[in-house]
């Protein structure tokens, strides 16, 4: 049982019972994210005007994606071995909305527009690398980073072979991502079909590579430190995944000598979305064609 509770007067004089009714509720939803123990909320004003902020902002979220306006952003993937670029990890982002990559994807997880949001983000990224490949002759790598709750939708797999169809793009040039921290091996499954057309599947939580269909681990999360002890569990992990071919892409190592020492294992592929640059999709265009 979920409770959602307004101490009246003390959280409020208000009088209107639409508003009373609305803060209440505020308060139940509240408590529906509480995981453990008892799940009650009581119901603080500061709430509200968060539930306002996040209302307005959804609505010019879904504005956006209904009009193809919310645009694409780019993150290289770095080849340390080579200093190389292995490939763009993709997120969106936006000219009138002043918030960064990520917190789209958690308000629209709070707002219900997760999947939708996600989905937009796999079509145009779709059509960026068509558009890619028109303007310069040449294919880049993608990533793209999906939750659990969009894998798990029933259309899933069509979806994504019918961008593939529809825009002409080979199946190893776009790797997907799949955040499973939520999800279940159940909703993991799906992506072996992917797997087996050529698509390179990535996840982001260590028990599922011990799925066949597994190509990529993501270590999203920072360790506190390179200490040496971590730097050992990291070298018996990569053994494993030497022994099954499953790369490793490491997030937000900036420091030289971290990168030097993950380098020094055998990991050699990087993203720092908090420190390198983002590029936009003309900006990518432009960098190949200076560079042939």
């Amino acid at each position: 049982m979920n409770l959602g509770i307004l101490r009246y007067p003390i959280n409020t004089e208000e009088k209107n019972l639409d508003k009373l009714m609305k803060y209440l509720s505020i308060a139940l939803l509240k408590s529906k994210r509480i995981k453990e123990g008892l799940k009650y909320q009581y119901f603080d004003y500061n709430d509200y005007v968060e539930d306002q902020f996040e209302t307005n902002l959804i609505k010019q979220i879904d504005d956006q994606i209904t009009n193809e306006t919310l645009d694409l952003c780019f993150t290289q993937i770095i080849d340390l071995a080579n200093n190389r670029i292995y490939g763009y990890d993709v997120n969106v982002y936006s000219h009138e909305i002043d918030i960064s990559s990520q917190y789209f994807y958690i308000i629209a997880s709070k707002r219900n527009l997760l999947e939708k949001l996600e989905k937009y983000l796999i079509k145009q990224s779709f059509k960026a690398l068509n558009e890619i490949v028109k303007k310069t002759q040449k294919y880049v790598r993608l990533s793209l980073s999906v939750s659990a709750n969009t894998l798990k939708l029933n259309e899933f797999n069509r979806f994504i072979f019918g961008l593939y169809e529809q825009y002409q793009i080979p199946y190893h040039l776009v790797d997907f991502v799949f955040l499973m921290k939520d999800g279940t091996l159940s909703d993991f499954q799906k992506s072996k079909e992917l797997n087996e057309a050529g698509i390179s599947i990535g996840v982001d939580q260590l028990n599922y590579t011990l799925e066949t269909y597994t190509n990529f681990y993501h270590i999203t999360d920072r360790p506190r430190s390179f200490s040496e002890r971590y730097l050992s569990l990291l070298s018996h992990q990569k053994a494993f995944f030497d022994t099954h071919k499953i790369g490793v892409v490491f997030y937000n190592v900036s420091d030289k000598n971290e990168q030097k020492k993950l380098l020094e294992l055998g990991i050699k592929y990087i993203k720092n979305q908090k420190t390198d640059q983002v590029l936009k999709l003309n900006q990518i265009i432009d960098i190949i064609n200076e560079s042939t």
